[in-house]
């Protein structure tokens, strides 16, 4: 448990070192920041950029403190103080590193930590589990209770058996406590759903409905900022025109511009000085996706002078785009007919 509690910064300083040294090794040790030995730029970006940000390590390091704690703090009580330690050193380094260390996180939704928040419901269950074994055993709180064993080798002698919950230890202090706690939490996660809805059944007053949430948003429109708006308008714009390929539709294509208008309406009716914009990938297009266009190596049609970005295995620089518009291509093959599948060729 305390090594879990310096593990975090040993593991932060240890990968920043690594990081460092690869990036020094790149430069020749040179502070100039055109001095690279990558002949890509997604290779750079990859190196000189931070770690990727993975949740579900970090739910399993907090998941392994807690239940370590819960299963053997009735009976070792100063893990409760180095599980405080281990959560707060955690906390402040995950904090600090998402600052100044790692990429962009990606937009996680509800379904990961509603399951860490289910697993932690069984905490209390091993606590006050844990915590009754141990309260029940005598020979845990006063050597009173010991028993001689009739031969050096013979195995230890406890008389705290299963049996006894149910009969001798049933009323003992501090034992009962734990077990009735146990006994209603046990209930509770087993039937309590069920035992709800016959409540509900009987008494409907009691029952809380459904609750709309006003987010005071705009229409989806509305609510994407400058560079993603210009993302899908750049997209849309190029590819029909280059590509013969339409990635919004008509009704979506006076929708982006009429939301131009409405913008500048509410900006200026003095009425809201900042619209809400949405967060994260505003499209499911695989391609707004950042960790599939870097994966594929693809530079949007929105980015200036993309021709730049892009290196081929050729020397003409004027069809450097077709690199990242074959990847387009590719990812739209489904949604060609069988003609035109059979007839398309990568050129």
């Amino acid at each position: 448990m305390i090594f879990s509690m310096v593990f975090p910064i040993m593991e932060a300083c240890g990968f920043f070192s690594l990081r460092l040294l690869a990036r020094l090794l790149d430069s020749g040790c040179s502070r100039d920041p055109n001095s690279t030995k990558k002949t890509s730029i997604q290779a750079y970006v990859n190196l000189y950029s931070g770690p990727l940000y993975l949740m579900h390590f970090k739910y399993s390091a907090l998941l392994n403190v807690i239940f370590v704690t819960m299963t053997y703090g009735f009976g070792i009580p100063i893990l409760f103080p180095i599980a405080a330690g281990s959560i707060f050193v955690l906390y402040v380094v995950e904090k600090t590193m998402l600052y100044y260390s790692y990429r962009l996180p990606p937009m996680y939704d509800e379904r990961l930590s509603e399951a860490v928040l289910n697993m932690l419901y069984y905490a209390p269950l091993f606590l006050l589990g844990f915590g009754y074994w141990m309260a029940s055993n005598k020979q845990m709180l006063s050597n009173d209770n010991l028993f001689a064993k009739d031969r050096q080798t013979s195995p230890q002698t406890t008389h705290h058996t299963v049996d006894r919950v149910f009969s001798d230890d049933l009323d003992q202090g501090p034992a009962w406590p734990l077990m009735a706690l146990f006994t209603f939490l046990l209930l509770n996660r087993l039937i309590g759903d069920w035992f709800m809805s016959v409540l509900y059944k009987c008494f409907p007053s009691l029952q809380i409905g459904d609750i709309t949430l006003d987010e005071d948003i705009e229409n989806y429109f509305v609510s994407l900022d400058d560079k993603d708006r210009n993302w899908s308008v750049e997209e849309d714009r190029y590819q029909t025109d280059k590509l013969g390929l339409q990635i919004l539709t008509k009704h979506q294509k006076v929708a982006m511009i009429e939301s131009e208008r409405r913008k500048e309406q509410i900006l200026n009716s003095g009425q809201r000085t900042q619209i809400r914009t949405l967060q994260g990938c505003h499209s499911y297009d695989i391609l707004a996706n950042p960790l599939y266009f870097d994966d594929f190596q693809y530079v949007s049609a929105s980015v200036k002078d993309r021709e730049k970005f892009i290196i081929d295995d050729d020397d003409e620089e004027g069809n450097d785009a077709v690199q990242s518009d074959i990847v387009r291509f590719a990812l739209n093959l489904a949604y060609m007919n069988e003609q035109e599948a059979k007839e398309f060729v990568f050129d």
